[in-house]
């Protein structure tokens, strides 16, 4: 697929930052088939994270923000929505815990969310956390959930401690 061709690309050029850039870029538009409503299928995410890991530190996100979070929401819209079934599909998996770990390491210059896009995501994660509880699964055999759910939380510092004060 056009992603495992990518991640050939990335790993032959592994010293090389502009070709992470460069294919960073290609996934964030068309060539990627990424939008802000549609998320990428696990190869693809799988990519993004390696590719967040080859960019630069310096590497600006802002415009790319709303296409990363959304990334998340929809994994965590889509766990939610399977709660409901007796053997709910696996929506929230490791490539996002990874791909909120990434975002969060590095420099708040680089990465900087609004608090209107973090604090949904936050909000949502802790409700669906808070569901599966009291449902009776046990927190520590949701890891990846506990796991996004810690991430939202400094997610949601990290907006709060960026924003503008309001006049």
């Amino acid at each position: 697929t056009k992603f495992e061709v990518a991640a050939e690309i990335l790993a032959a050029s592994s010293s090389e930052t502009r070709v992470a850039v460069w294919l960073f870029e290609w996934l964030i538009t068309a060539g990627g088939s990424a939008s802000k409503k549609a998320a990428m299928p696990s190869r693809g995410l799988s990519l993004l994270c390696d590719l967040l890991q080859a960019l630069p530190s310096e590497y600006a996100l802002g415009s790319h923000t709303p296409l990363l979070t959304a990334q998340l929401r929809m994994a965590i819209d889509g766990a939610a929505s399977k709660q409901s079934e007796s053997k709910p599909e696996r929506t929230i998996t490791d490539d996002h815990t990874k791909l909120l770990s990434l975002l969060l390491a590095r420099p708040v210059l680089s990465f900087r969310p609004s608090v209107e896009q973090a604090q949904p995501l936050f909000m949502n994660t802790m409700e669906l956390l808070s569901k599966r509880v009291a449902d009776g699964i046990r927190a520590d055999a949701e890891e990846s959930l506990c796991s996004l759910a810690a991430g939202m939380c400094r997610l949601l510092v990290r907006a709060l401690e960026t924003a503008s004060p309001k006049r």
